[in-house]
């Protein structure tokens, strides 16, 4: 399930500048939506694995990156892309998110545009066992037999040209172990058959996020895999990082 939620002060699009790392703005402002809710300890708490959700964050125009301020001038509204394949979850950050639409949401000295309008998306349905997505924003693959000071390697992107075998299937062995394990996690049973991952326009990205960098990928690639998984990502989303504002995706093709 998909919600749509929109930043804009009445009748006036605005400028901010914000920090470049952003996404910890947008992290900050779902955690205000779920503090007072039933769920809040199991999204948020220290044994809090992964997350049941995905979030992607669109400005109506990127005016300036200021790269030796570690800023970036936006222009409002703001749209918020988030998913979820838990309805308690979506039901509960509507009503926190209903809370908060008659103020304006503040982190630290910047003060966001009101919630202007929240919008449930229609859920297409997946009825083949290969599907074509896109990127919304940036998706993050890590490696966990890797040290994260390992950067290359602790980060993967994949291939540009799907003829590239050896780093394709190293990409696929870790998608399949990240995507089971997050399935089990939250499914609380087997992992269906194997996913295959095919590159089909795939472009390495840098992200600055809380001080340091991440390295993921943007384009469009298509998924091989039971219709049960293929599901599951794309309401959880793809990869690591899904809760901090990575890995959302849309369907480009569906047979």
């Amino acid at each position: 399930m998909r919600l749509k939620i929109t930043m804009q002060n009445p009748e006036k699009s605005e400028i901010y500048e914000l920090p470049l790392d952003y996404r910890r703005i947008f992290i900050s402002f779902f955690k205000s939506c779920f503090k007072n809710t039933p769920i809040y300890n199991e999204l948020y708490g220290e044994q809090k694995v992964w997350k049941p959700f995905a979030f992607s964050v669109k400005f109506s125009k990127i005016i300036e990156i200021k790269s030796q301020q570690k800023t970036i001038v936006v222009k409002s509204p703001f749209e918020i892309l988030f998913t979820s394949g838990d309805y308690n979850v979506i039901a509960h950050l509507v009503n926190g998110v209903l809370k908060l639409q008659t103020q304006s949401y503040k982190w630290k000295d910047i003060v966001l545009p009101q919630v202007s309008n929240i919008q449930v998306l229609k859920t297409p349905e997946i009825n083949s066992k290969e599907i074509m997505f896109q990127t919304v924003g940036i998706s993050i693959l890590t490696n966990p037999f890797e040290s994260a000071k390992n950067f290359e390697n602790y980060f993967l992107i994949p291939p540009e040209d799907k003829q590239d075998k050896e780093k394709l299937e190293k990409f696929n062995q870790i998608l399949n172990y990240r995507t089971c394990q997050k399935f089990e996690y939250f499914k609380n049973k087997k992992c269906p058959s194997e996913l295959l991952f095919e590159p089909i326009s795939i472009k390495s990205d840098r992200v600055f996020f809380y001080g340091g960098y991440l390295r993921g990928f943007r384009g469009t690639f298509k998924l091989k895999g039971d219709l049960e998984i293929l599901k599951f990502i794309y309401d959880y989303g793809f990869g690591v990082k899904t809760g901090q504002g990575f890995g959302v995706l849309k369907i480009v093709y569906n047979d």
